[in-house]
């Protein structure tokens, strides 16, 4: 489990954004090991410790990446959307197609070998990275 500094909501965490919280009870040497409740327990344990703000900005956060294997591979698109969920805004797919699609982003999995974007259009339907295309990042808002 790689921990890196990071600061965020005004609150060093000493761990990065990089859903940190999830990552830890599945990585998979806590389970060889035998240690997620451990680990669960002191993720919750390091949550309470946060302040209010902190804590509600960790617990979005948890809802809205999720990591099943590995480590992330750098991805400016990946970025660019986990930016756009954070911020809440209107994203444009396939941009440059003649039919560019508009989605409402809301969650980020990567499953080990690519990344798939949930809509809160259609939250049934992820998108997976191979169908992006080209995004158009707005600076509108959605609910």
């Amino acid at each position: 489990l790689l921990i890196t500094g990071s600061y965020h909501a005004g609150f060093t965490t000493g761990f990065s954004s990089n859903d940190w919280c999830n990552k830890a009870s599945s990585d998979p040497a806590a389970q060889v090991l035998g240690i997620t409740d451990v680990v669960d327990t002191a993720r919750a344990t390091l949550m309470e410790s946060f302040p209010d703000r902190s804590r509600a900005r960790a617990e979005t956060t948890m809802t809205q990446f999720s990591l099943m294997h590995g480590t992330l591979p750098e991805d400016a698109y990946v970025q660019a959307l986990a930016a756009a969920i954070r911020d809440v805004r209107v994203v444009r797919l396939q941009v440059r197609s003649p039919s560019p699609r508009v989605v409402h982003p809301v969650h980020l999995t990567f499953d080990g070998a690519a990344w798939s974007l949930t809509c809160a259009l259609a939250p049934d339907v992820p998108i997976r990275q191979e169908n992006w295309g080209d995004l158009n990042i707005s600076n509108r808002g959605f609910a």
